[in-house]
């Protein structure tokens, strides 16, 4: 039962979730230079993710943030069947959190025999808010909460690519 335990604990401990690297914690909120991160569902079911580059009437520019290489990709507004604007985490620390939550398990050890209960109550709980911390995510969802006329706004660049920019150089 004890190596059960070390084994449980270790995999809690060095197994905890981690936020996107891409996303601003809320306190940097206010000094984020780069544009939100967006999370676009197509007419054909696909799904990306990236950052919003620029959006106009017609059309929103993101460039994907699951590849260090890739180039902006410009979508139609015709072609999104709808679309989330992830914001920022909802925790300034999600790690701290998760770990704690990790480590808040060895408690049951003191508690004996009683410990065949309240170790399935105590992972339940804690597996759970380290989750939370880790993935939760403030989002706005277009066209539910977003009208497209306002997606410039959440934009790096809300009035448009200034001429004499390279497109192909932004990251």
């Amino acid at each position: 039962m004890k190596n059960f335990i070390f084994i449980l604990f270790s995999i809690l401990i060095f197994g905890a979730c981690h936020s996107p690297k891409y996303l601003s914690k809320p306190m940097d909120f206010k000094y984020h230079v780069k544009g939100l991160i967006l999370q676009v569902i197509l007419d054909d079911d696909s799904k990306i993710l990236g950052e919003i580059i620029e959006a106009n009437s017609e059309a929103i520019k993101i460039l994907p943030v699951t590849n260090d290489k890739a180039s902006i990709m410009t979508i139609s507004k015709k072609n999104i069947q709808s679309a989330e604007i992830i914001v920022s985490s909802t925790s300034d620390d999600p790690v701290g959190i998760s770990t704690w939550a990790a480590v808040i398990n060895i408690a049951p050890v003191g508690h004996g025999f009683f410990m065949i209960l309240s170790v399935p109550v105590n992972l339940i709980s804690t597996i759970s808010i380290g989750n939370d911390a880790a993935k939760g995510t403030y989002r706005m969802s277009y066209p539910k909460n977003v009208p497209w006329e306002q997606m410039s706004k959440f934009a790096r660049f809300p009035q448009g690519i200034p001429s004499g920019i390279d497109v192909n150089l932004i990251k």
